[in-house]
């Protein structure tokens, strides 16, 4: 059975009061979703990572340049899950940059 790890980013991230969405907002001079995906390739322990983003939110992930990432829309996000068949490890995206 294959394993990946993946990252939440598809909230509205209404009660964080910006402009910019909470995952794509800086901190230490880079997008919170950064951090989020550097931490998760640091524990090179899966074969594959999964960043589940709202599809309102398209063109700030266009501009983040980001390799090697599956990017699935929050809605797909199930469907993946049952017809691959994969054993997923859930970690949010906001924990890692604390």
């Amino acid at each position: 059975m294959n394993s990946c790890f993946i990252i939440l980013a598809g909230g509205e991230s209404k009660r964080f009061n910006s402009n910019i969405p909470k995952p794509y907002t800086n901190y230490n001079g880079k997008p919170l979703l950064l951090h989020s995906i550097d931490k998760a390739k640091i524990f090179n322990k899966y074969k594959k990572i999964v960043l589940v983003i709202n599809k309102k939110h398209k063109d700030y992930i266009k501009n983040l340049n980001i390799k090697n990432i599956i990017i699935i829309n929050i809605f797909f996000l199930i469907k993946s899950i049952i017809v691959n068949k994969i054993m997923c490890y859930m970690f949010l995206s906001w924990i890692v940059a604390l």
